[in-house]
């Protein structure tokens, strides 16, 4: 038999693996990378019938997969800083892009999952006092 995505939608880091247990069983281990909709195929190749020596999908083959992303990874989240020098008084803002380890936006908890902190790192002034906080989320994994 044989097992595939379909390779046009592979993404990097996407892996199939196929052990045989001997027994007639067989243990299928995979990784999809792209969050999605995502087709698994199954097929096999028939033998003594009038399909003889072709590939047939076997029932409910092809199996709709929906692939969420993965837990948040500080590697592929970035930081877009603003692009012009912050003045003291003034509002100001900076985007966050948060992504799993395979580059996919962020679910809809990510708000949850991350943290902020605002620093004085300048002379000392006076004691530091809790900033409000808003969040504006346009789409799942962009923070602003």
């Amino acid at each position: 038999f044989r097992f595939y995505m379909p390779a046009m939608n592979a993404a990097a880091g996407d892996f199939l693996n196929i052990t045989d247990f001997g027994d007639g069983r067989y243990g299928i281990r995979y990784r999809v990378c792209k969050s999605g909709l995502t087709t698994l195929k199954v097929e096999l190749f028939t033998q003594g019938s009038v399909f003889e020596g072709a590939w047939r999908e076997i029932h409910g083959s092809p199996f709709p997969v929906q692939v969420g992303p993965d837990i948040l990874a500080a590697s592929t989240s970035k930081v877009h800083l603003p692009k012009a020098t912050p003045r003291s008084g003034i509002p100001d803002s900076l985007d966050m892009e948060l992504r799993d380890a395979c580059g996919n936006y962020a679910g809809e908890d990510a708000v949850d999952k991350f943290s902020v902190k605002l620093e004085r790192i300048g002379p000392p002034g006076p004691a530091a006092s809790m900033l409000p906080v808003d969040i504006l989320s346009p789409k799942a994994g962009l923070v602003t």
